[in-house]
């Protein structure tokens, strides 16, 4: 039978791992992803697998013909794949759907709970292959702005998910970053039109102008010049920034995740079994892993680093869902105040990750965040810190008057990257906007890719600057100011009535300004 109905549990699918994949028992009970798709999978309510074998996968079959093809052992090209779905199904259900007499269940019942799938690879210890499962259910919390569809035909039955490709890591063929690069090029590949390389044309790709960094295959991990060097090749370009505080982090992330490009993280693994002055903390390498979402709170800060009194959306975020290759798709790595102690580096804030330590105890495995990696179209030339620099001048402005005006709130702001059909798409559902500037918004001729500073008072929309995001960094990059709350306007635009703006340093800031006189 070249199929199997299953129902669900973490004992079937571990079963699905050593029969199906042929991996050693005590390989497959040591993996973290078991842990990680068991709490996953109950979450997202899984109750069925149906087991697809002799499944042709193409990234596999790449890696197969790149390296285990020349193996003197004879491993094999077919994988299978496992589907998962919110019902449950019988042996007897799915058999009458492929005979086209179903009783109760028919198949547009599986498009409807299809959770996604998963795929097995006949390898003894990296078995999981291109997995795409549907995400946390979206909430006024949880954000996935990178999801794209991915489409599944089993046995003539049309399945789709919402999800974004993972996959375990392969040390032979792929490190832990080729495989966030992978993920990564999967949504950039909608965004962007490019390409779709295999994890290991990713590593060619990166170590092709490094011959003596160390093997290309097998691979043992790439530095960030390789990983840089690899989004080059597809026709992107890395934008790379060091991210060694959380608010750093946090506001750079939202600002490139809102307008859905994943991005690559990379961190310092830290042990803190008994961390103290005394015992410091013990570095145990580097990671990279691919940021796909990210949960946000009704908590606000009015402070980003060193400037004061500058709100920011992006620190309501509590914490990132990552794809992990090391623990699963969707993975949570979150913030707190723990700090690390190390007797080079002093003292080290650290992100909590659901590792196992060697003695497996949760919470010991702390993230030391080091650099993003962000991919980007060529044509994306103005930096989040452009937009931020000129929002914060505009913002200082206002800081004397707190306290001096009755009622005078300052913004929070929310700043990310958009392109214009999302934003023209905002703009017409907006039902607070004034009809005639909403259609001269609407007919305005705009770049494909724009920046957008919205100021929120109350969690309520009142102003947004949009900005060129494929301007040069030399000039005002500012293109228009959207009203959305007309009192808010009036208000600011009687503060700067008389403001001269002649001699300011910030040439967007200044148009900025100009636009509400």
């Amino acid at each position: 039978m070249p199929y199997k109905v299953l129902r669900y549990s973490i004992e079937n699918l571990k079963k699905c791992f050593i029969e199906q994949a042929t991996a050693h028992e005590e390989v497959v009970s040591s993996k973290q992803h078991l842990a990680c798709f068991e709490n996953y999978f109950s979450h997202i309510g899984v109750k069925t697998i149906i087991v697809e074998k002799d499944y042709v996968n193409r990234e596999f079959l790449e890696d197969y013909s790149s390296y285990y093809v020349r193996s003197f052992k004879d491993y094999k090209r077919h994988c299978v794949r496992l589907h998962f779905f919110k019902i449950e199904i019988s042996e007897e259900d799915f058999s009458l759907i492929l005979e086209g007499t179903p009783k109760g269940i028919c198949a547009k019942n599986l498009q409807e709970n299809y959770q996604g799938f998963m795929v097995l690879k006949p390898l003894p210890i990296t078995i999981i292959g291109k997995t795409c499962i549907s995400t946390y259910e979206e909430d006024n919390k949880r954000h996935f702005p990178t999801i794209r569809k991915y489409h599944a035909n089993l046995y003539g039955i049309n399945l789709s998910v919402e999800s974004l490709a993972y996959q375990e890591q392969d040390s032979i063929v792929a490190a832990c970053a080729s495989s966030s690069i992978w993920s990564a090029f999967h949504r950039t590949a909608i965004l962007f039109q490019h390409s779709l390389p295999s994890p290991v044309e990713i590593t060619k790709w990166a170590t092709r102008h490094f011959p003596f960094a160390n093997r290309h295959f097998p691979n043992k991990g790439l530095s960030a010049e390789q990983m840089a060097i690899a989004i080059r090749e597809i026709g992107l370009e890395p934008l790379l920034s060091g991210v060694n505080t959380y608010d750093t982090l946090k506001a750079t992330v939202y600002a490139y995740i809102r307008g859905k490009i994943p991005i690559v993280f990379g961190f310092d693994l830290w042990d803190v079994n008994n961390n103290s002055s005394t015992t410091p903390a013990r570095n145990f390498g580097a990671h990279a892993i691919t940021i796909t979402g990210f949960n946000e709170t009704n908590i606000i800060s009015n402070k980003f680093e060193t400037v004061d009194n500058l709100t920011l959306r992006s620190s309501r975020i509590d914490k990132f869902y990552t794809h992990d290759d090391q623990m699963g798709p969707f993975s949570k790595i979150e913030f707190n105040d723990f700090e690390v102690w190390n007797h080079n580096k002093g003292s080290i804030k650290c992100l909590d990750m659901t590792w196992k330590d060697i003695n497996g105890n949760k919470g010991n495995i702390k993230a030391g965040p080091q650099i993003i990696i962000i991919p980007l179209y060529h044509k994306i030339r103005i930096p989040f810190t452009s937009v931020l620099t000129s929002i914060n001048f505009f913002n200082n402005l206002f800081i004397p008057l707190i306290g001096r005006i009755p009622n005078f709130q300052l913004f929070e702001w929310d700043i990310f990257l958009s392109d214009i059909s999302d934003f023209k798409s905002d703009i017409l559902n907006d039902s607070k906007l004034e009809s005639k500037r909403k259609k001269e918004i609407l007919l305005t001729k705009l770049p494909k890719f724009i920046w957008r500073a919205i100021g929120r008072i109350k969690n309520e929309n009142c102003l947004e600057f949009v900005f060129d995001a494929t301007d040069i960094d030399q000039g005002s990059f500012f293109i228009l100011t959207v009203n959305y709350n007309t009192n808010v306007y009036l208000q600011y635009n009687l503060l700067l009535k008389k403001y001269d703006s002649k001699n300011m340093e910030d040439f967007s800031a200044k148009s900025m300004i100009e636009s509400l006189q």
